[in-house]
């Protein structure tokens, strides 16, 4: 009878498959039926460094690095071949890698690569106070043509009708706030910039001898009017058509730019830089284009350029 019953165990054991300390090869004492998933490969990462960039001011900037991983653990520089971009152009943007400020505050600024994306913060502290050669005075009417409403307001007048027209050529947003305007024959400032007067890389800032220059509008560039809330100030910006020097000097009364012009430049037209930003001289408007003057735009009718294009 024993010998039945262990026959009869050895019997049921095979038809199991195994015996008791074998382990078929498609198993494992954690996974009984073999299925597990053993494929080694992660997913593919972008990572960007540093995840948090702190800036002084609008005047520094810092170098940042984007890393692609790939599946196989393979690392690739994908700082220049990413996409950048910025939730806030008006507090930061990322050029090529290196994080700008273009205002006092906070952004996050990303990276877009193969399909993923990594974010990183950018903070900036204060806007620059700004340094000589980084503002010019691109174009100044002082001969406002007669029968003409240069500033829109419906209204010629050859006082309120003259402008000077100011274009950060730098590569950082500076603070024009307690800068001042002056020409040769008065000894008083003719215009005085609010506080909080910023001014982007690339954009330009026009000043009105009067009147009301709410009309005027360009593409990164404003306008307002000689000292607005000072009513005590006669004559605008005082320019005169037989010649003058205009000058712009800082909060600190530092002289930041100057442009002087003699009875001998244009009549009835401006004066402009020769080429516009970025000259060293000046030529008459309309010899070098079609109108007589642009306030708030190029000589050409186009637009100044955006930060990123100044960066």
């Amino acid at each position: 009878m024993r010998s039945f019953l262990a026959l009869l165990a050895l019997s049921l054991l095979a038809c199991m498959g195994t015996v008791e300390g074998e382990v078929k090869d498609d198993q494992s004492e954690d996974d009984p039926f073999g299925d597990a998933d053993t494929d080694t490969d992660t997913d593919a990462i972008l990572e960007l460094s540093p995840t948090a960039v702190r800036l002084a001011t609008t005047r520094d900037t810092k170098a940042m690095t984007a890393t692609y991983t790939g599946r196989d653990g393979s690392e690739e520089e994908a700082t220049m071949s990413c996409s950048w971009s910025s939730d806030d152009e008006g507090i930061a943007l990322v050029v090529d890698g290196l994080a700008h400020g273009l205002g006092a505050g906070s952004a996050v600024v990303s990276c877009e690569y193969r399909g993923l994306r990594a974010d990183a913060t950018v903070t900036v502290d204060a806007v620059a106070t700004p340094e000589r050669g980084e503002l010019v005075i691109n174009e100044v009417l002082a001969d406002v043509p007669v029968s003409t409403d240069v500033n829109g307001d419906g209204t010629g007048d050859s006082v309120e009708d003259e402008f000077a027209e100011i274009v950060n050529a730098g590569k950082a947003t500076v603070d024009l706030g307690g800068a001042t305007l002056w020409d040769s024959d008065n000894e008083i400032a003719r215009h005085t910039f609010d506080s909080g007067t910023t001014l982007l890389p690339g954009s330009a800032i026009v000043v009105f001898g009067g009147g009301n220059a709410s009309r005027v509008k360009g593409t990164h560039c404003t306008a307002e009017v000689a000292n607005a809330d000072d009513g005590s100030l006669d004559y605008g910006l005082a320019l005169s058509n037989d010649g003058d020097t205009l000058t712009l000097k800082s909060k600190g009364d530092e002289i930041l730019d100057t442009i002087t012009w003699t009875s001998n430049d244009p009549v009835d037209a401006s004066i402009v830089l020769d080429p516009e930003i970025d000259g060293s001289r000046t030529t008459a408007h309309d010899d070098a284009f079609r109108d007589p003057y642009s306030p708030c735009t190029l000589g050409d009718g186009g637009a100044f350029p955006d930060a990123a294009d100044r960066l």
